[in-house]
């Protein structure tokens, strides 16, 4: 392997490629299409759900049971047939959206690599963020002979439960911890998916009654998702048809 720069000087084949999610270390741009892909992908889970996707009709088959219309409603029972794979996906929206804002904040969101040069800043990112910069300033981005990338960096990202439980993360999100609890319940709640029939606590969800929940997530999504993501795919000029529009529910 030989410095990044050095490569480039060669003129050796794939010197100016790197890894792209690497590459959000890199720069500003880099960060923010990364940014905007996770949430986009977040976004396409949370509507790929019947629970978000479909709440409008949802709400119209609830009214026609109510007035016995209708006892036999599809999509309601498709919503409690469905709903652990539901949470599932609820909970992956979550976990990426949460990634976009530790970047956005300079986080690294990649697992650092367990080898002597980098074992002090794996120690750090046990308890507490470590920052690009910090990782950069160890050593940049290296040549392969395919490519350049980052060797204090591992394939795997952080898990979504050391972001949301250490508080120098949480802390990190930006994010009212009224809406961090209900993600964290989402987290928990994605294990009936592989834990069937076991029960699991949601203490923070399952005081929502009525429409309120939804008003949160809808919130949320538009505000935090499609409203900030658009905004950067103006700033950079990035491909318009990565925008998501808005949930008109209310």
């Amino acid at each position: 392997m030989m410095p990044e720069e050095e490569a480039r000087k060669q003129k050796l084949p794939g010197s100016d490629v790197f890894l792209r999610t690497q590459c959000a270390y890199k720069d500003e741009l880099n960060r923010d299409a990364l940014i905007v892909y996770l949430n986009r992908e977040a976004y396409k889970l949370f509507t790929d759900t019947i629970f978000i996707g479909q709440y409008p009709l949802l709400q119209k088959e609830t009214d026609l049971v109510q007035n016995e219309i209708n006892l036999f409603p599809p999509t309601l029972f498709r919503r409690i047939e469905y709903v652990d794979l539901e949470n599932f996906k609820i909970a992956a929206g979550f976990e990426l959206h949460l990634k976009a804002c530790l970047l956005s904040n300079s986080v690294v969101i990649h697992q650092i690599n367990n080898n002597p040069l980098f074992i002090e800043l794996r120690r750090k990112q046990a308890d507490e963020p470590v920052y690009s910069h910090e990782l950069l300033a160890i050593e940049g981005f290296y040549y392969n002979e395919e490519h350049n990338v980052l060797r204090g960096l591992t394939s795997k990202s952080l898990h979504i439960d050391k972001i949301l439980n250490k508080t120098l993360y949480r802390n990190k999100l930006g994010k009212q911890q009224e809406l961090l609890n209900i993600i964290d319940d989402y987290r928990n709640l994605r294990n009936q998916i592989h834990l069937p029939g076991d029960i699991v606590e949601a203490p923070h969800v399952n005081t929502y009654k009525g429409d309120s929940l939804m008003r949160v997530l809808v919130n949320f999504i538009n505000a935090d998702i499609v409203e900030y993501n658009n905004q950067l795919i103006d700033k950079w000029e990035l491909n318009t048809a990565q925008k998501v529009p808005l949930l008109k529910y209310f």
